[in-house]
């Protein structure tokens, strides 16, 4: 009675007794292949089946589905082909022998539109074989129409499995063999390879202990990882442990870093995977002269950046170690403006700094050697002149410009005798851009202008020819409104009264 209200209420063959049916033979599509065809044992892809191909990166998985759609078209069937890449060639298809005009084919913009497409094709019954490629180029709306950097977790996982639940049914009704076609990825987080026993691993505390060791005593530690999320070296709980044996060799890496005798040392298989700045590789790819990652103290705080980067525009220069893996931080000034460089030498105390003064009473200040400044050295000098990129511009701060400003800048009254006191007097100011090269210059002023709103002009004086930037009365007194704050006392007299004390 009961299976009598079941076939009535969900239709003839909702439910059945296994045996009442003898084996019903699973239909079939060819692949193309012979040696595939017999090795899947039914001589083909499965009728109303999901079949996954997947494979690294040109092995053939476009061809082999192409090749399927190929034999369906040839016995009469209808096809459909969903180019999530938008990158099929049809002239490779009809070389394989697919009939591209009798083929259907839609270039959906999202994964979800390509996953409803593809489920009313099914649903429609008139379909033999649904080739979907691929599965890594059906992207979700909400990440498509998001901004750059948004974070979509499991968005396209979710998508995947909600179409799998909704399709498999609807392609056993139809008979349709609906191929998805995936890449092969690398999982995150998961290292092969492995270093020597006595590879010093850092510890969160600082300390350093071997990996071997920690591996058999397998120590509850925390170690000193690279989190790429953050970009920063960070502190992880090591939760595993493994012990890869013995290997026949091992690859000895001497790494250039900025203390102690300027080395440091590592073996590892040649499988394991190394850090560099262009992403993870396997340590037998890497040779001399080749960059890797490392862990160096970042010593310099927001402030002290905004004074040094300011600095570097003026006077100030940086000066590489004998291995050239740190650099010092160096400015000088006359004893007219002694108390100025003090100032400035009294923000890198925490840091070290070493005085001198010549015999008409200059000083001069040496940084101690930073390694976080090689990579800017590298970055500002090129052939003889200073080079400030847009990256380096956009860190810049009214402080900054303040110190460039008091280290290169003049300022020229328009009054003379008491007027110079009063508040409505007016003046123009110049900035010496001669250290750097001619398209710097021009990018700066571009900067000041977009960022700031103030603009300068671009002029050679004097008879050296010398360039500056010239301000004109107005542009200078929004340039003084901007740095005023930040001006030490001594050099007040580079700016407007009105903006002074």
């Amino acid at each position: 009675m009961a299976l009598g209200q079941i076939e009535k209420q969900f239709g003839k063959g909702s439910i059945m007794r296994l045996g009442e049916q003898g084996h019903v033979g699973v239909e079939a599509v060819s692949t193309g292949a012979l040696a595939l065809d017999l090795a899947l044992g039914i001589g083909g892809l499965p009728r109303g089946r999901v079949v996954e191909i997947y494979g690294p990166e040109s092995s053939g998985k476009s061809t082999l589905a192409m090749h399927v759609v190929a034999e369906a078209q040839r016995n009469g069937g209808v096809c459909a082909y969903i180019d999530a890449e938008h990158a099929m060639d049809p002239v490779y298809a009809k070389a394989i022998g697919v009939n591209v005009d009798d083929l259907l084919i839609s270039q959906p913009d999202t994964g979800e539109q390509a996953l409803e497409i593809s489920d009313m094709l099914i649903r429609s019954g008139a379909l033999d074989v649904l080739v979907i490629d691929s599965v890594a180029a059906l992207v979700p709306r909400a990440e498509i129409e998001g901004e750059m950097g948004d974070a979509h977790v499991g968005l396209q996982a979710r998508l995947m499995s909600q179409a799998l639940r909704k399709l498999t049914a609807n392609l056993n009704r139809s008979r349709t063999i609906a191929i998805f076609i995936n890449q092969l990825r690398e999982k995150i987080g998961v290292m092969f390879g492995c270093l020597s026993y006595d590879t010093r691993v850092t510890l969160a505390d600082g300390t350093q202990e071997m990996i071997g060791k920690i591996v058999n005593q397998r120590l509850p530690v925390e170690v000193l990882s690279y989190d790429p999320e953050v970009g920063a070296v960070v502190p992880k709980k090591v939760v595993n442990w493994f012990d890869n044996g013995v290997t026949d060799e091992f690859l000895q890496f001497t790494v250039a870093r900025p203390s102690g005798n300027g080395r440091s040392q590592f073996a590892c298989t040649a499988n394991h995977l190394i850090r560099t700045p262009g992403g993870w590789h396997e340590a037998a790819e890497l040779a001399p002269g080749d960059r890797v990652l490392q862990t160096v103290p970042r010593r310099l705080s927001d402030f002290q950046w905004e004074v040094l980067l300011g600095g570097l525009m003026g006077d100030g220069a940086l000066s590489p170690s004998r291995s050239g893996n740190a650099a010092r931080y160096r400015f000088g000034h006359s004893v007219r403006q002694a108390e100025y460089c003090e100032w400035k030498a009294s923000h890198f105390e925490n840091i070290g700094v070493r005085r001198s003064f010549n015999a008409r009473g200059a000083m001069s200040a040496d940084v101690r050697l930073l390694p976080e400044l090689a990579e800017v050295r590298e970055a500002v000098y090129l052939h003889g002149r200073k080079v400030f990129g847009s990256d380096y511009l956009k860190e810049l701060t009214p402080l900054s410009l303040a110190v460039w400003y008091m280290d290169a800048g003049s300022f020229t009254i328009h009054t003379d005798g008491m007027q110079e006191r009063t508040p409505d007097c007016s003046g123009r100011s110049d900035i010496c851009v001669e250290a750097m090269d001619s398209t710097t210059r021009v990018r700066v002023a571009e900067y000041l202008a977009d960022t700031w709103d103030i603009r300068p002009k671009l002029v050679e004086q004097g008879t050296d020819r010398k360039a500056f930037l010239a301000f004109s009365q107005d542009e200078t007194a929004k340039l003084h409104a901007l740095i005023a704050p930040f001006v030490h006392p001594s050099m007040q007299h580079k700016l407007l009264p009105t903006y002074r004390g």
